[in-house]
């Protein structure tokens, strides 16, 4: 057909069950993700538009009942989406009868898979056994659904407008951290669902335990694959997942990209204008030794804050200056030898800092 209508054709065979064994999962669900995987790659290296399937509206029907089956919410409920970022599915308004009658009224020929009649797959064993008996119950079953959900997909738009505005009301994010407000949730209708919508896109996928936090002691956490939640006082917070790091700086250093974007400076016969900005550390470039460390903070951390004589320990600094626990959580130290010379975004130490007269300035600015 492709070389009737002078079409490119491509094929990949994948290793199907090496994939769904490596991440636990079905063959059929290994399968769909080796195969949109590969239709992206394919759209991106010929930069096609879209990606077309021919999924129908018995695949909806098939979709519904299934996630009915695992457990879903009202998203599960809606079908096949028409439209999911490139990918089209044209015909899901046609039945397969429709298209079958189609193909055989205008002799096209179609074939169709063998392991389409094989039952061990759940879609299969719902597509063969399970419609028909709705259908043996009520003839008019495929219409009947059709009607479901559409009224399906209207109650979900409505249901994500509420969630939406919901999340406007009792949700802050700033400085990479989002907060929710416990007061605020707890006056909604559905404080656990609204919840629930919140947290599931970082991740975290166990509500019943999240939602328990509400009454519990500041300090519960939970981590997911890429962030971390922590009920602090009257907020829940969340933020990217804070790994315990290490790095050393040397004298080549200009730039540090990971755990903290950092720009590093050394300028000569600086002169020392007012900065009250605490991105910005203006250290004494002659007193350091290299390298530098940039590290998590520990117990036992002191340090002594600039204009002050006094040894502090950090864990003090943190609540005479009402750190919330998630901010002590992301905070690093830059450190010369086993002195800390600034804790990062906060306060420089006072034996470290430049001062007007000194020739060398070591300038450390968070990008």
């Amino acid at each position: 057909i492709c070389e009737k209508y002078k079409t490119k054709f491509f094929v990949k065979k994948f290793e199907t069950k090496k994939k769904a064994s490596e991440n636990t999962i079905s063959i059929q669900m290994a399968a769909r993700d080796l195969r949109y995987e590969w239709f992206y790659d394919l759209a991106d290296k010929n930069k096609f538009d879209y990606i077309v399937t021919a999924h129908h509206f018995h695949d909806s029907i098939e979709t519904v009942l299934l996630n009915i089956s695992r457990g879903t919410g009202i998203s599960g409920l809606k079908g096949i989406s028409k439209k999911q970022n490139r990918t089209i599915r044209p015909l899901l308004n046609f039945t397969k009868n429709d298209i079958v009658d189609f193909a055989k009224k205008n002799k096209i020929e179609f074939r169709e898979d063998v392991s389409n009649n094989d039952e061990k797959y759940k879609r299969n064993k719902i597509r063969k056994s399970i419609i028909p008996d709705f259908q043996s119950l009520n003839s008019g079953f495929i219409e009947s659904m059709q009607t479901t959900i559409k009224n399906f997909q209207s109650a979900e738009k409505i249901y994500l407008h509420f969630i939406e505005n919901e999340k406007k009301r009792c949700t802050t994010y700033s400085d990479g951290i989002l907060k929710i407000d416990i007061s605020l949730l707890t006056k909604s209708i559905e404080p656990k669902t609204v919840l629930f919508e919140i947290i599931k896109e970082y991740g975290f996928i166990d509500i019943n335990s999240v939602f328990e936090v509400i009454d519990a002691e500041s300090g519960k956490t939970f981590s997911s694959k890429n962030h971390f939640l922590i009920k602090d006082r009257n907020d829940i917070c969340i933020s990217k997942l804070i790994k315990n790091r290490t790095i050393e700086i040397s004298k080549a250093n200009n730039y540090i990209e990971d755990p903290i974007k950092l720009s590093l400076e050394l300028v000569d016969k600086f002169k020392l204008v007012e900065d009250k900005n605490k991105s910005v550390a203006f250290l004494n470039y002659d007193k350091l030794q290299f390298p530098l460390t940039l590290r998590n903070w520990k117990e036992g951390d002191w340090f002594i804050p600039s204009g002050m004589k006094g040894k502090k320990k950090l864990s003090d600094y943190f609540v005479d200056n009402k750190f919330s626990l998630i901010e002590k959580k992301r905070c690093f130290v830059l450190c010369s030898n086993t002195d800390i010379v600034w804790i990062v975004g906060h306060r420089i130490d006072e034996r470290y800092k430049f001062v007007d007269g000194e020739e060398k300035a070591y300038i450390c600015r968070i990008k």
